[in-house]
């Protein structure tokens, strides 16, 4: 509830976003912020801790709210902000199956904000309620070592593999599809991962 989520609220609804079951939480709006350098460095600075995000729990939303919905989409990132984050996450995945709603996942990994152990012991703790995973081959190799590890580890009904400028790999019933990358122009990286989930 600060000037930061009332614009985020702003812009959700001038982009047509159902916000039907939308309210506001106490704390401050987490945010990142991404320094640019030349030739491409820069650093990311993460203000998360604290964050009304953080101070999500088991309850935080009617259940009910779920029906009818076709998918419920989590990413890493959330249970990695607090212990509450985490047990929010598996609680908004098993409310979503008891409806059968289907559970994406974007692994969304951040060294930043929790160790490789953590982040694979939610995974193993999720796994069973995820119907698709997103994860990278950048991904799977820090939380696994070897990509042919994780998605031996993973094994979701639908695993899909991002390959960057590879392209991309799907795991449906026990084949494999394979997708080019599209040849663009970046203008800037971040988020590409969120628009590939959301374009699948």
């Amino acid at each position: 509830a600060d000037e930061l989520g009332a614009m985020v609220e702003e812009r959700l609804r001038a982009e047509g976003v159902d916000l039907t079951h939308f309210r506001r939480a106490p704390g401050f709006t987490g945010l990142y912020l991404r320094e640019y350098l030349p030739l491409g460095q820069g650093r990311v600075f993460y203000y998360r801790k604290g964050s009304a995000g953080s101070a999500l729990a088991p309850g935080a939303f009617d259940p009910d709210y779920l029906k009818g919905a076709r998918f419920l989409h989590l990413t890493g990132i959330t249970p990695a902000l607090s212990p509450e984050a985490w047990a929010f996450s598996l609680w908004a995945m098993e409310e979503a199956k008891r409806r059968g709603v289907r559970v994406s996942l974007d692994v969304n990994y951040r060294q930043t904000l929790w160790p490789p152990e953590e982040a694979r012991g939610f995974l193993e703790r999720a796994l069973p309620g995820v119907g698709l995973l997103f994860l990278s081959e950048e991904e799977a190799e820090l939380l696994f070592g070897r990509v042919e590890e994780a998605l031996r580890v993973l094994s979701a009904p639908e695993v899909v593999l991002k390959r960057g400028a590879k392209g991309a790999w799907a795991f449906v019933d026990g084949r494999r599809v394979e997708g080019s990358a599209f040849v663009v122009e970046a203008v800037d990286p971040v988020g590409a991962g969120d628009a590939f989930a959301a374009g699948y």
